[in-house]
């Protein structure tokens, strides 16, 4: 398959707003995944606290 940038003439708008609404789609998707990940390490830490502090007062 060709990819579409090859073959994008200035003429065709469609295709060149397509191609960059999907760059642009593609970084957020990345930068969205990695937020996501250290949204989640944060998180998951946090609770890790949470729990050492609770079974301290348990105890």
């Amino acid at each position: 398959m060709i990819p579409l940038h090859c073959f994008v003439r200035a003429t065709d708008l469609r295709a060149r707003i397509f191609c960059l609404a999907l760059r642009r789609y593609k970084t957020n998707a990345i930068q969205t995944r990695q937020y996501r990940s250290v949204e989640a390490a944060i998180g998951a830490r946090s609770l890790r606290h949470i729990s050492v502090q609770e079974n301290l007062e348990h105890a």
